[in-house]
């Protein structure tokens, strides 16, 4: 087992004395729930004890990148936190990451994470490509089967930013092909079975398949 409440420690020490890091109790309280939640998700038994303890450990995983997204912008110019405290809450998420990927779901289950919290903080990507691989990442809400997800907070951004990235998509990509599509020519409806073949937007492949069967 990793030294992961040894490096707490310090980091706990060290903050204490640059007396400038109120967030690290947040911090380290997600980081203590999500160490418990991984040995229980390692060590469960059954399926309903494994779905619970994901679910956990999505909710304080994404608890983490905020606090630290959160203090990294209010000491954006603080030396003393760039050299003191940032350091040991790189190493704590690094040794986190490192306890995300002993299978798929856990690695899945970061990726969905990493790219709420890059929505939340940048907006939508530019590129359909980038679009539609944040799209494919966030979808993985759907391995939470029961609904248990979906009813905490971090399920509902998942949701709201799926709905507003699949609107986008359609509106931008799909619709104005779909309306089109009778009178398009072969290339172009070639082209458009392509991008619904890859595309992580459900209601746009819903939309497109009956468009372009009329084709066929």
């Amino acid at each position: 087992m990793r030294y992961i409440f040894i490096i707490l420690l310090i980091f706990n020490s060290l903050c204490l004395c640059a007396q400038q890091d109120e967030y690290f109790d947040d911090f380290c309280l997600a980081v203590e729930k999500f160490e418990v939640l991984w040995w229980n998700y390692r060590s469960a038994g059954v399926e309903e004890d494994t779905h619970a303890a994901l679910v956990g450990m999505t909710q304080q995983y994404h608890t983490m990148l905020r606090v630290y997204d959160e203090v990294s912008f209010k000491y954006r110019h603080s030396v003393a936190f760039d050299t003191v405290s940032r350091p040991y809450y790189l190493i704590v998420m690094d040794e986190t990451e490192v306890r995300l990927e002993i299978d798929l779901a856990l690695r899945n289950m970061k990726q969905m994470v990493q790219t709420m919290v890059a929505l939340e903080r940048s907006g939508f990507p530019k590129r359909y490509d980038d679009i539609n691989k944040a799209l494919g990442r966030l979808h993985f809400l759907d391995y939470y089967s029961d609904g248990t997800f979906n009813r905490t907070i971090e399920g509902y951004l998942v949701q709201k930013q799926i709905r507003a990235l699949e609107t986008y998509v359609f509106r931008r990509y799909f619709e104005p092909v779909i309306e089109k599509i009778d009178s398009a020519g072969r290339a172009q409806v070639a082209a458009f079975k392509v991008l619904t073949e890859n595309t992580h937007c459900t209601p746009c492949r819903e939309k497109a398949v009956p468009a372009l069967l009329r084709q066929y």
